[in-house]
Order: C-alpha cells, then structure tokens, then sequence
C-alpha cells in the first residue's frame, strides 16, 4: 500500500512545492470524528452503501488504508467538499448534501479521490491559512488543486468522469440541464482573462483544471498505470500549466508581490540616500539604473521639497509601511529577498562620486532634505 502512496506522490505538480511555513494539523481524525458523527451522516455500508462502495474503492486505488479515512455527508444547498484531518494519523472527507445529490457514482469517485490527494500530499498545515492577504499561499493552494485533480483521476480512473464532475461543480447543474460537451466547455478559455479578483482565489478556474487534467490523462502513468510514469512528459505538461496558471489566474497575484518588493526596494535605496546626507550624480544614476528616470525623479523632488525635521521620519515610515505590507502578502519571498534588498540600497550608499563639481550636497543636518 505504500508504495502506491509513495507511486502517487510522484505525479504532484511542481508548482506544489511543501510550504516553508507548513506546520501539521494538531487534531487527529479521532477527535474530528467525535465533532461531525453529533451532526452529520456517517457514510457506513449498511446507511449509504452507494457512497461507501464509491469510497472505499478509491481508498484500495490510492493504496491507503481504509482505516485512516471516515467520510460524513453534511446538509448543504451549496456544492462543496473538504478533508481535514492529520498528515499522518488519518483524515476526514465531508461532502455536502447539494454535491452528492448531482454527481454520478464515478464522478463521485472523482471528488473523494481530489479530498483524499490533500491527505496523500499532506496539504494540511495551517500557517497563513487565515490571512487572506497572504497572496503568496493563495498561488500554493491553486498549485495543490492541480495535484490533487490528478489523484482525483487516478481514483475515478475516468477522464470523462473527472470532467463532468468539474462541469457540473462550474454550474451546480445535472444532465437534466446540460449536455457534457468537454469540447465546447473548454474552448470557453479563449474569452478568459485574468483579474486582479482571481489573486485572491484558493482555487484555480475550472477551465484551467479542466485543461490540466486532460494534459496529464496524456501521460502514459494515467493510461497503463503509474509505474511508467513519463517524468520529463509530465515535467513539460507541467511548463505549460504554469503558463496557463499565470496566463489566467496568478498574474495579478505575481504582479502584486513584485510591485510590493519594488516598493520595499524602492524606500530602502531612499533611506540609504538620507542615511549618506548626499544624494550625489553618481547615486543618482546608480537609483536611475535600478528604479527608471520616473521615479528618480520624484525621489528628488521628495527629498528636496521635504523638511529637514520631517525626512528622517517620514523615509523610515515609508519603507516600514511598505515592509509590512510585503511581509504580509508574501511572507517568504519577504524573507527570501531581505538579503538582496540590502545589498541594492548598499550599491546606492556605495557608489562613487563621479566629479565634485556635479556632486549635489543635501545636508540632512540643516536647512531642507537632499537637493539634487
């Protein structure tokens, strides 16, 4: 059985990489249980043997014990499904009423299979979860979604199924509304853009899922099982759903955090300036170099039209707003950057006068702020 888990986890997308920050759940399955089994529906043989049959043939396809999963069906017009649980002990699968009701048996198989990939990749850590700020897992949780669609076909064992369960999720509708024409729900990708909304998202669209998972059913592992796995053929399919991912869903989010890092820059280079007392030719070609004749300019103007008194002040207040405002969208990349955010404000403090007669002289000790 291990060695299926084991199999599996080699099929992760790679831009689901485990998160620095990743602390487990504290709560095993057991205490879970004691919670849901007061107000919703264990599925057992003898109650729901449909849903149980479902179940634990995914449970034998993904190699896991079927001890370690309880699944419950909770009362809910909303289509939805969750796994919580331990990394390591065991987890828990609800599924709302809603859900159940429109899938097929397969394409229900599909969606235990997705839950129990977040069990399988061990997805379940709670650091950032609460901070919806925090953009930079938000584009980890949409990368975990692809890896777990994949578990979910490998235990639907159907890319038909998988698809229609994704269709009918898009629209909360059955077959008595809709024809399942991949064909024509997929090219709806051609009218798709990105927006600054989707940074926010945990998930990515479903057409993008969608198109990602037909990607991956062209691997050999999907077609005759995991064990010929075409490593640098998923590798490629993966390029390009990074493509797609960034194309449709974390541009925004990217351009987020790389315009918070340019502002951290941008204010640590501005203190290195007010820290020297002189903003020479040579700094502020070096500041040029680095941030663009537009804001050199405006950096100028900011620091020769301000008092003395208030420079200081104000610069430090500037670049702790913009640190905290990093730290908190993208908490490792903040971490990850610190080092080279220094060594540029450094390069700027560093750079060499070129002649004194083009020197500018801001004294930060009287009269007003740096002059060019």
């Amino acid at each position: 059985m291990d060695d299926i888990v084991g199999s599996l986890r080699k099929v992760r997308f790679t831009g689901d990489r485990p998160s620095a920050t990743a602390e487990d759940v504290a709560r095993p399955a057991t205490v879970l249980l004691k919670h849901f089994v007061q107000g919703e529906l264990l599925i057992t043989e003898s109650v729901a043997p449909e849903l149980w049959g479902a179940l634990q043939r995914v449970v034998v396809r993904l190699g896991l014990s079927p001890r370690a999963v309880e699944a419950f069906v909770y009362a809910s017009p909303f289509v939805e499904a969750q796994c919580v649980g331990s990394s390591t002990a065991g987890c828990v699968v609800r599924f709302s009423s809603a859900l159940v009701d429109l899938l097929t048996t397969n394409e229900f198989e599909f969606v235990v299979g997705h839950e129990l990939g977040h069990f399988i990749f061990h997805h379940h850590d709670t650091a950032g979860e609460g901070n919806r700020e925090n953009v930079e897992r938000l584009i980890l949780q949409r990368a975990r979604e692809i890896s777990v669609d994949r578990i979910g076909l490998l235990a639907c064992k159907s890319l038909s199924s998988a698809l229609g369960a994704m269709m009918k999720i898009a629209s909360g509708l059955s077959e008595r509304h809709i024809r399942l024409d991949m064909t024509t729900f997929l090219a709806q990708v051609q009218h798709a853009e990105a927006s600054t909304a989707l940074a926010y998202s945990t998930h990515p669209s479903i057409l993008v899922r969608c198109r990602a998972l037909l990607w991956f059913s062209m691997n050999e592992g999907f077609s005759r099982g995991l064990e010929f796995i075409d490593s640098p053929h998923l590798a490629r399919i993966d390029q390009e759903i990074s493509r797609e991912l960034h194309r449709y869903v974390d541009k925004p989010a990217s351009e987020l955090i790389q315009a918070v890092r340019e502002e951290v820059m941008l204010w640590s280079a501005a203190a290195a300036v007010v820290a020297s007392g002189s903003f020479t030719k040579a700094k502020q070609e070096r500041f040029g170099e680095l941030f663009g004749a537009p804001l050199l300019e405006k950096v100028k103007t900011f620091l020769a039209e301000t008092a003395r008194t208030d420079l200081e002040y104000l610069v430090s207040q500037k670049l702790s707003d913009a640190r905290n405002k990093f730290s908190v969208i993208a908490p490792e990349a903040f971490v990850r950057e610190a080092a080279t955010i220094t060594e540029t404000a450094a390069s700027i403090s560093a750079a060499q006068t070129i002649a004194a007669s083009q020197e500018s002289r801001p004294n930060t000790k009287s009269g007003s702020g740096p002059q060019s």
